[in-house]
């Protein structure tokens, strides 16, 4: 291709030559459409936060992440900090994924905000608006056709691997940014600062984007160089320039809060080599159901082009290789932009190649290389510059080797199938973004408000990522203005996660709670260890399927309920045990006849070495003559259960009945239970369960241990 010799662009209008500046009516035009034909109307209200709450995890840790931040005081550093949510475990707005660019301009605004205020609705907006302007521009470098260029934009506004972000990782909807830089690349000169400014946004949007459109920056920094429109100077200077915006930004952000390289242990995922035509089970009408691997790891490379795209790229194939290109200059070298695509290709696949369901290569690699995998997590994404580059070229190759009647008919047939191929999964966005756009926490006991005012933190014994009950007690917890320390984070501080955990772990043992502070129990071993003593100013119990210790709750009068049911290790209520066949009645588990199974099981605790009674209460409408079931007493820590009392259990006549004896152990008993199976013959219903040790005078008591 022939190279022009020009020195870089700095005062060069930021978007495009005038020509095209008439007819940018046209991508925002097709934007517009697409964003209402998804629903997105009703998104765009700053009050529904309905979508986000109801959709998987990563939504609603964005919203969590922006409420807490919109808190923040300004005057504190790094800018992008949010210390209340996550508190030891927390760091930065970077790290729940919320949009650092509009977080910051909103929190400007916060005194002039609703109390409810989300902005994801609006990002949703801007990022289709501005993909179907980065990709009318970059096209606008290879033909003036505005049916071409409108075509081609359409086109480009349905691929899969954008809009599905919508749903799960919101910020990585800006893909925008890689056509943005595609444009730079391809434009005829160096674009001081167009690229300054995109180098500025990354950072603020989302660290996978800001590496690939640092990766395509470099190619076209070596481009120029090799084209001899810069020189090596100052080649050396711009690359300076702009690592030095980017560092900086990265740094006010936060994204150093956890050190240069924060990392997360275990497997990490990668593109299959048929991402480009895997629909992944639900995006494509013309395969429905169709997934060629099942693999988890590999769901994060999805890249599925769909069917018009696919037709189109197989097209411009032949039409490269049979017909002839028309007489075009361009003033791009497509050598550097593709040596980078190839190369993140390498890196998505990792170093488990995979291809379907088949691993056709798989090697050993360093550690230092295995740490990187570590820190990025989901390199299958590092295949999107390549995306992006296929897709260009599909509809390049079209517009430059067929006359322009014959180009928008094919183009118009593509289109016409990639609207059939993702008609079903653009209604399933459109049924999500048209949820209600109100959520109702499950947390419905009045209990909780009156909690909320009394405490003043929310701790989980266990500080982790994304631990039982999270969205709730986030939420709870926002509404009060109470920090919490656990969340849903990218990346976390593995150290102050441990010492976290231990220091909640000390308290436990010592019984020494702070009193301004909800503890949340998501450790089975330290729930067994607290209800088993009880001797300082605290309650134990649980409200609305969550366990909690309350802290100095003498103080609190208004603090009780009926919801709030006690818990001490010994007395299990059958509201507090798990069920496979039963459904709680009148404080009951209750099965009819018919039901046959575990009418309960659990409590999978710890019975320490000695004697015990046990007492199991219960009423059947069966006849005492009548077998109905049975219970044991097991351990389930083997693979094989161990089984150290059973017993029948027999009519009542609808009458309280209490099954009692004697349960003596030489050592502890892990992970036991205490099971009930009912037989379906009649209807039985269980009150509860009790185990309680025997001391040496004969007297019952709870174990405290």
């Amino acid at each position: 291709m022939n190279k022009h010799t020009t020195t870089a662009h700095h005062g060069a209008p930021i978007f495009a030559p005038s020509a095209v500046h008439s007819s940018l009516w046209i991508p925002i035009l097709l934007g517009t459409i697409l964003f209402f034909v998804l629903g997105g109307l009703s998104i765009l209200a700053p009050s529904n936060t309905g979508w986000l709450m109801r959709g998987p995890l990563d939504p609603q840790t964005n919203l969590f992440g922006w409420e807490y931040f919109r808190e923040t005081p300004w005057l504190q550093f790094p800018l992008g900090a949010n210390p209340k949510y996550g508190m030891e475990i927390g760091s930065s707005i970077i790290f729940s994924d919320s949009l650092p660019l509009f977080a910051l301009l909103f929190k400007l605004l916060d005194p002039l905000l609703p109390e409810t205020f989300q902005y994801f609705g609006l990002w949703v907006l801007t990022c289709v608006l501005l993909q179907a302007i980065f990709s009318y521009l970059v096209l606008s470098h290879f033909t003036t056709s505005r049916w071409l260029l409108g075509l081609g934009t359409a086109l480009l506004l349905l691929l899969p691997p954008y809009l599905m972000r919508f749903m799960i990782h919101l910020a990585l909807g800006g893909q925008w940014l890689l056509l943005a830089g595609l444009y730079l690349y391809f434009s005829p000169a160096y674009r001081t600062r167009f690229w300054l400014v995109l180098l500025a946004l990354a950072p603020s949007i989302h660290a996978y984007l800001l590496i690939m459109l640092a990766a395509i920056w470099g190619a076209d920094l070596l481009q120029r160089l090799l084209a001899r429109q810069l020189t090596l100077s100052q080649c050396i200077r711009l690359g300076l320039t702009g690592s030095a915006v980017i560092l900086s930004l990265m740094w006010c952000l936060g994204y150093f809060m956890l050190g240069p390289a924060p990392t997360t242990s275990g497997q990490y995922t990668r593109m299959n080599l048929l991402a480009l035509v895997d629909p992944g089970g639900h995006w494509s009408t013309a395969f429905p159901g169709a997934r060629l691997t099942h693999d988890f790891w590999d769901g994060d490379g999805f890249a599925y082009m769909g069917l018009g795209m696919l037709g189109l790229l197989a097209t411009a194939c032949l039409l490269q290789v049979f017909t002839r290109r028309r007489r075009e200059s361009y003033s791009f070298s497509i050598g550097p932009i593709t040596a980078v695509a190839l190369l993140l290709l390498f890196i998505a696949v990792t170093n488990t190649i995979k291809f379907g369901s088949h691993v056709i290569l798989e090697y050993e690699l360093p550690q230092w290389a295995i740490g990187l995998y570590q820190t990025f997590r989901a390199p299958g994404r590092m295949f999107w510059p390549a995306f992006y580059l296929l897709s260009l070229m599909a509809i390049v190759i079209t517009c430059t080797r067929l006359r322009p009647k014959a180009a928008s008919c094919l183009l118009g047939l593509a289109l016409s199938l990639q609207i059939y191929d993702l008609s079903g999964a653009l209604k399933d966005m459109h049924s999500y973004f048209r949820r209600d756009p109100y959520w109702a926490t499950p947390l419905d006991s009045p209990l909780w408000d009156e909690l909320g005012q009394h405490y003043e933190k929310v701790l989980y014994i266990k500080p982790a990522h994304v631990p039982p009950h999270f969205v709730a007690l986030t939420d709870f917890a926002l509404r009060h203005g109470m920090p919490i320390n656990s969340g849903n984070f990218a990346r976390i501080d593995d150290t102050a996660e441990t010492k976290a955990r231990a220091l909640l772990a000390q308290q436990v043992s010592t019984g020494r709670y702070d009193p301004t502070a909800i503890y949340i129990f998501n450790d089975d071993e330290l729930w067994d260890a607290v209800t088993r003593s009880l001797n300082g100013d605290y309650q134990t119990g649980t409200l609305n399927g969550v366990k909690l210790l309350l802290p100095g709750i003498a103080q609190c009068p208004s603090c009780s309920h009926a919801d709030f049911v006690p818990e001490r290790w010994g007395v299990w209520s059958a509201r507090q045990l798990p069920s496979l066949v039963g459904q709680m009645r009148d404080d009951t588990l209750l099965a009819q006849p018919g039901d046959i199974g575990y009418l309960s099981y659990g409590p999978y605790t710890r019975i320490p070495a000695g004697t015990y009674s046990y007492r199991i209460t219960y009423k059947a409408s069966a006849t005492p003559e009548d077998v109905v079931g049975h219970w044991d007493i097991v351990s389930s820590a083997a693979t094989t259960s161990e089984i150290y009392a059973t017993g029948e259990l027999t009519g009542s006549n609808g009458n309280v009945r209490v099954i009692q004896g004697i349960l003596q152990s030489t050592e502890d008993i892990p992970n036991s239970e205490i099971r009930i199976f009912t037989n379906g013959s009649s209807a039985i219903a269980l009150i509860s369960i009790q185990l309680q040790s025997i001391e040496g005078d004969g007297a019952y008591t709870l174990h405290d241990r």
